[in-house]
């Protein structure tokens, strides 16, 4: 196999997001010509359910693509394969369950903290790191002389929203 850094591919967004929205994977698939090989860590990269799954697959396989999946330890380069039709549709169903399981453990292990009179997530007025800190004074001096947000954005190379929020969350201008 030639692997090399132009034909590696990877997302960073969940698999439980669509298709359409995995940009990266979509690249992927359209890059794909007959007789390449396309190695994935799990089934579940390929889909966020079952149909998903089988319907990247049935594509795969009908352009002849080798498909390997290193956690199944599988290699199927054949429509007509066992491999393709009745072990991939059972893996991506157990798979789908897995995740949903986790799913509900977690909702409810939410559940039972609010209950219990556990606060979630971050205590109120308190706020993580910001891109924008970096610039925090260059943002105090600029709103002391009076410029306005969107010059400040432009200034800093951020959005106006962005800019706006991170003022507003630091209080910063009344701190001028």
């Amino acid at each position: 196999l030639n692997l090399s850094s132009e034909n590696i591919f990877s997302e960073i967004i969940s698999s439980t997001r669509t298709k359409n929205e995995r940009l990266e994977l979509i690249k992927l698939l359209a890059s794909l010509e007959k007789n390449d090989t396309l190695i994935v860590s799990e089934l579940s990269r390929l889909g966020r359910n079952t149909i998903e799954v089988l319907q990247t697959v049935k594509d795969l396989l009908s352009r002849n693509i080798e498909l390997r999946l290193l956690k199944e330890n599988l290699i199927i380069n054949g429509a007509e394969s066992i491999t393709a039709k009745l072990i991939i549709p059972i893996l991506s169903a157990i798979n789908e369950l897995e995740r949903d399981r986790i799913s509900n453990r977690t909702k409810q292990a939410l559940k039972t903290k609010k209950e219990q009179g556990i606060k979630l997530g971050r205590p109120k007025g308190s706020f993580s790191k910001s891109k924008l800190d970096k610039h925090v004074e260059t943002i105090k001096k600029l709103l002391a002389k009076k410029v306005s947000i969107q010059s400040i954005a432009r200034i800093i190379n951020c959005s106006k929203q962005t800019l706006h929020n991170y003022i507003k969350m630091r209080n910063l201008r009344n701190n001028n």
